[in-house]
């Protein structure tokens, strides 16, 4: 169980002493009866070559290197799914996360399991938003590729989309509807905050800044895990769902 903050005599507040060998992994069996929270794929490199290039051509070369890597991005995205499921099947009593009574974050915490089990949700949770966009963006350099289409960056976003809906909006309506539903842009959101700012795992300050500038102080905002896990679990979907929407063949 990770320990409580203590404080030295200057008031100054100390954290750690957490050791990763507390945080329990699945054995062999375990895992064997993990592996049904994975989604099954299965391609070649030439699905996701254009008709118009021949084995020659250097879009050919490039087009089934961003194959090889999008296999391996969604390799990875299986795992961190199957991992974040065997920590949150453990149990992680996270709601209601704030109790007012006792003044007390995550109050049903009464065990250290509770504690490592969201401790290996936290990281591989991660893990998985940063490989699903991260496969999403392999996919946007091979329809970049293929449909000629020229950024300063690329990456998944409706810009993408947008574009490729003028060369075939019948295939393409598809993505639209992912891109633009709510859950998508929520969890890219989540994925940002990861990243940059405080991830939804964490609890924040509850310190805000009103339309009038005032600082208002609340309870720390945070994202229970059987939220963040539906989204997970539609994001795979949808990421593995625009893999059979890009194939060319």
């Amino acid at each position: 169980m990770p320990p409580a903050p203590t404080k030295d005599k200057g008031g100054i507040v100390i954290f750690g002493g957490y050791e990763m060998y507390e945080i329990s992994f699945p054995t062999p069996d375990e895992m064997k009866k993990l592996k049904k929270f994975s989604t099954h794929f299965e391609f070649s490199d030439s699905e996701f070559i254009g008709e118009q290039f021949t084995i020659l051509d250097d879009e050919t070369i490039k087009l089934r290197t961003w194959a090889r890597i999008l296999a391996q991005r969604l390799r990875e995205l299986n795992f961190s799914y199957i991992m974040a499921s065997y920590y949150y099947q453990n149990g992680i009593p996270d709601e209601p996360y704030y109790d007012k009574t006792s003044n007390k974050y995550f109050p049903q915490f009464t065990e250290n399991q509770h504690w490592s089990n969201k401790e290996g949700f936290e990281y591989y949770s991660e893990v998985f938003l940063f490989k699903s966009f991260s496969a999403l963006d392999t996919i946007a350099h091979i329809l970049s590729i293929n449909y000629g289409i020229k950024w300063p960056k690329i990456s998944f976003n409706k810009s993408i989309v947008d574009r490729l809906l003028e060369f075939n909006p019948e295939k393409f309506e598809r993505l639209k509807g992912i891109i633009e539903s709510g859950n998508f842009n929520k969890i890219r959101t989540h994925r940002h905050n990861a990243t940059h700012n405080i991830s939804p795992g964490q609890v924040d300050s509850g310190l805000f800044t009103d339309q009038n500038g005032m600082t208002i102080s609340s309870t720390g905002r945070y994202t229970p895990v059987s939220e963040r896990y539906r989204m997970m679990t539609s994001l795979k979907n949808d990421v593995f769902e625009v893999v059979d929407i890009v194939k060319q063949k």
